[in-house]
């Protein structure tokens, strides 16, 4: 994984971010063609992030860890 400084929308929640390319940055990169003027940011609008659960005693699979959650609701304990 490549870290690069994050967007706008990450920087509200973390301090970096992991380089995504773009289909057509694939193969200059992978045939070094292109170097580090593609490791930036991604642009806005290509990443989307909705709260989720955090539960340490979920399954790692557990497909529930990834689906939004309501956070003005109150948190139910188990």
């Amino acid at each position: 994984m490549i870290i690069t400084a994050p967007n706008a929308m990450v920087a509200e929640v973390h301090d970096r971010m992991p380089v995504v390319l773009e289909p057509d940055q694939f193969t200059p990169w992978l045939e070094n063609q292109a170097g580090l003027e593609i490791l930036v940011p991604t642009g806005e609008g290509v990443l989307e992030r909705w709260p989720v659960s955090n539960s340490s005693k979920a399954p790692k699979d557990d497909e529930t860890l990834t689906q939004p959650v309501d956070v003005e609701a109150p948190l139910l304990k188990a």
